[in-house]
């Protein structure tokens, strides 16, 4: 993609829209965060839906460096922030996969194993990140990461659990993201490239996974608490 940025007095920002959304993605992990928290004495998984969000948070602000100041990194700081933009996502992908052991398969073997296999997923997503430096390798985390949570919350939410729905569409909307960034769909590669097409999906999931959990927990019903 063409290189490209706006200067505003001696200052250069590069993929300007892709900063910026990035930024405003940072708010709006901030803000779901912070009503979350009332929650978290109620239900543990609440806290690691937080830490979801806080991570994600903290790697679209990593964005925001990665794009917007790229003039000002040499190769080598470039990529070890891009690659702890990458590890910081890993993460959160791990919280949400805990928060759902912790909820949806709370009390049984199945919480027991889903934890096991998220943290086993986690090793081998940082060991491939680090030996073949590919955004590939972060879809994939995301992609194995989230989907079986996707899934947990339709089948929770088709026994009658309060806000399932939400959460699986929410996350169902973050693969269009993907789906977005892997075949490079942009309306201007300048002004609205797929990494900013990409950013409004990912808003999207975003509101509707805190949308699902708000849901769960101002229903009482402790985020899906059923013995495997």
């Amino acid at each position: 993609m063409e290189s490209f940025a706006i200067h505003i007095g001696g200052f250069a920002l590069t993929e300007p829209i892709t900063a910026v959304s990035d930024f405003l993605l940072t708010l709006l992990c901030l803000a779901i965060c912070r009503k979350l928290q009332p929650f978290r004495k109620q239900e543990p998984a609440a806290a690691f839906w937080q830490y979801f969000f806080i991570g994600m948070g903290l790697s679209v602000l990593t964005g925001v460096v990665v794009h917007g100041f790229r003039q000002y990194q040499s190769e080598a700081e470039h990529y070890n922030t891009w690659m702890g933009m990458n590890v910081i996502t890993g993460c959160s992908v791990y919280f949400a996969q805990i928060a759902t052991a912790l909820s949806v398969l709370k009390g049984g073997k199945g919480e027991k194993r889903m934890r096991t296999l998220a943290t086993v997923q986690f090793v081998v997503y940082l060991a491939c990140i680090s030996l073949f430096h590919s955004f590939n390798a972060v879809k994939i985390q995301i992609a194995a990461g989230m989907i079986p949570v996707m899934v947990l919350n339709i089948i929770d939410s088709r026994k009658g659990a309060k806000g399932g729905a939400w959460l699986a569409t929410g996350i169902g909307l973050s693969f269009f993201s993907a789906v977005c960034h892997t075949l490079k769909f942009s309306i201007s590669e300048r002004w609205f490239n797929y990494n900013d097409i990409s950013h409004l999906f990912i808003a999207s999931s975003f509101i509707g996974i805190y949308i699902g959990i708000r849901t769960r927990l101002t229903a009482g019903r402790d985020i899906i608490s059923r013995p495997n």
